[in-house]
């Protein structure tokens, strides 16, 4: 009788133990889940939303001289000092744009190209289109890296007006 009373408390104490274990390693799988999940964000030491590089061109300093007259890449900086650090602005959105200049139907000439910020006409974008039929420069964004790359000028269907000339009715009398 001693023996059956001995072997059942060990029996119980490593059931317990076994519980614990269990207990114990859901946690810390289910930390671990976490911790995989949200570091890759703060690995690359961005948090803010968007596109991480965009074309860059700016007409203007090719003119000058002061820049390249070729597409450069370029980082998309949404950062201000902090204590002497960049410090992310979180709550912005960074996108790319390009502008261009429409000489005829078959030439366009690049205005600008770099990163844009906020602009929810873009977000989602993947392709930089611009749907106006006409305009003194023309403008896209896109949401997406280097998205900016090539640009597209894919108008709306020009508004037809319908004109009635004429009508005449029928006089009863």
């Amino acid at each position: 009788m001693f023996n059956i009373i001995n072997n059942h408390k060990p029996r119980k104490m490593l059931i317990n133990t076994v519980y614990q274990r269990v207990f114990w390693g859901k946690w810390i799988c289910l930390l671990a889940v976490i911790l995989l999940a949200t570091m890759p964000k703060y690995l690359d030491c961005r948090v803010h939303k968007g596109s991480t590089k965009c074309e860059k061109f700016d007409q203007d300093q090719c003119m000058a001289h002061t820049g390249p007259c070729v597409s450069t890449t370029e980082d998309c900086v949404n950062s201000t000092e902090y204590n002497n650090d960049p410090y992310d602005e979180s709550h912005n959105h960074m996108l790319c744009y390009a502008s261009w200049l429409s000489i005829n139907s078959s030439h366009n000439q690049l205005v600008k190209k770099g990163c844009w910020m906020n602009d929810n006409k873009c977000y989602g974008q993947r392709e930089c289109v611009e749907d106006r039929y006409s305009a003194s420069v023309f403008f896209c964004c896109c949401d997406g890296d280097m998205c900016n790359k090539e640009y597209i000028h894919r108008p709306s269907e020009i508004p037809t007006h319908v004109v009635v000339i004429g009508v005449s009715g029928s006089g009863g009398g």
